[in-house]
């Protein structure tokens, strides 16, 4: 059965685009759920000014990462922490994500907690490069300073 697609699905097709689905999955699933319609010249016409509001909107979204990916470019965020072993620089906690996301929204900046590709908790005084992986594919590098606390 031939559907047009009124939203973009994973593994099927984007937004605009007519698939050939099985019976069951169109009348149990896709047109239930208005995620597909039947191809009428009509529907054709409306999933074309759909889809581009939606592109539209994806731009938009694509230009705001891009203005925050280079606000963290510029940005470096220092971390206070507790150092247990002052000669070796050796932290009393970890500066793990949930803290970077806290002190950059203390900053004025926001963040997801998924975006930051931190491998192991930060343990050790000194400068950190953090990848900030956003959606839209834009990426950005994070400088964190830890710093022992006065």
């Amino acid at each position: 059965m031939k559907v047009l697609l009124t939203e973009t699905i994973p593994n099927l097709g984007k937004i605009g685009d007519i698939v050939d689905v099985k019976r069951g999955y169109a009348r149990n699933y896709l047109l239930p759920q208005a995620k597909a319609t039947l191809p009428t010249p009509e529907n054709i016409r409306q999933v074309e000014l759909q889809k581009e509001r939606y592109l539209a909107k994806l731009a938009k979204e694509k230009e705001e990462f891009l203005l925050l990916a280079q606000k963290l470019e510029d940005f470096s965020l220092t971390i206070r922490m507790k150092v247990a072993n002052e000669e070796e620089g050796i932290l009393y906690g970890s500066v793990t994500v949930p803290i970077i996301v806290k002190s950059l929204e203390e900053e004025g900046i926001k963040v997801s907690p998924k975006w930051l590709q931190l491998q192991n908790p930060i343990k050790e005084l000194g400068c950190y490069k953090i990848e900030v992986n956003m959606p839209h594919e834009v990426t950005s590098i994070l400088e964190v300073w830890v710093v022992p606390e006065n």
